[in-house]
């Protein structure tokens, strides 16, 4: 059977290494639909690498032989999953230790035990959020969550719970960018590197509080979100760019730069001569709207 199926591939690798005929064309399906009749085993597989040539085939331009080498491919799939399911290991269970109970001998102790099973469905019960049936919507929340949870714990006594806080936030990025758009996903990546930042104390407080409003939040731009350390960073570098110009800051127009991260063109630069005189300026960039800067 290995044999039969190398000369199988063989045909199929001479077939396609040229433009397809009519006639051609003919030949490859009825090899194809040849394949699906025969025993393929998993060792064959491994051994003639057949699966490398159907996979080819199904990017082809032609319909018939297209559809023909799905079904092939569905089926040498089908065998690799029976293959995996009968080797693999069954998981082994956990003995879990046996409680002693005191029940008799001690009152006392069920009370406290009862306490602590509260505890613990509390705590099961505020490590959840509930599903809205929409993947990317419930994976935003569920990160939102894991961000926001740790700092929320170490609260006391804020207005709202963490499933209200996160539903808030993303139900207004929703909304703001009509569905789970680019513009949607571009801004959670931002707001959930904030959230997980250790140094947006701050943040997170105001957010926790509700001080901070979810619409605002959404609205922030990259320079609303440094931390004090971050604008003095900022400030400096613009300070030290018109240090080493000839005092001027150029306010570039709409048509000349244009920052490569929020893809805006409100800009400004400064020149100044790093180099030997008969080498050009090097131009420092710093973008108004999201506080990038380059060097150009």
């Amino acid at each position: 059977m290995e044999q039969e199926i190398q000369d199988i591939k063989k045909q199929i690798l001479k077939i396609t290494s040229s433009e397809l005929t009519e006639q051609t064309e003919e030949d490859l399906i009825n090899i194809l639909n040849n394949l699906l009749e025969k025993k393929i085993t998993f060792e064959i597989l491994k051994k003639t690498k057949l699966g490398l040539s159907i996979n080819k085939l199904r990017k082809s331009t032609n319909e018939k032989v297209q559809k023909s080498s799905l079904q092939v491919f569905q089926r040498l799939k089908d065998i690799f999953k029976e293959h995996k399911k009968q080797n693999s290991p069954k998981p082994k269970r956990k003995k879990l230790p046996q409680q002693k109970n005191n029940t008799k001998t001690d009152p006392e102790g069920k009370k406290k035990n009862k306490k602590k099973n509260s505890k613990t469905t509390e705590k099961k019960q505020v490590k959840s959020m509930p599903s809205l049936g929409d993947k990317v919507r419930d994976n935003v929340r569920k990160q939102f969550f894991q961000d926001l949870l740790p700092f929320y714990e170490s609260v006391e006594n804020p207005p709202s719970t963490i499933q209200e806080i996160v539903k808030e936030i993303e139900q207004t990025l929703y909304k703001k960018f009509k569905g789970t758009t680019k513009l949607y996903k571009k801004k959670f990546r931002t707001l959930s590197f904030h959230f997980a930042n250790e140094k947006q104390y701050q943040l997170k407080l105001s957010v926790i509080q509700g001080k901070l409003t979810p619409f605002k939040l959404c609205e922030m731009n990259n320079k609303d979100f440094m931390t004090e350390d971050q604008l003095q960073e900022h400030e400096k570098f613009i300070e030290e760019g018109k240090f080493r110009s000839t005092g001027r800051v150029i306010q570039a127009r709409e048509s000349q730069l244009k920052c490569f991260r929020c893809k805006q063109r409100k800009c400004q630069y400064v020149e100044y001569q790093s180099r030997s005189a008969d080498e050009p300026m090097t131009v420092l960039v710093s973008c108004l709207n999201c506080g990038n800067h380059w060097k150009m």
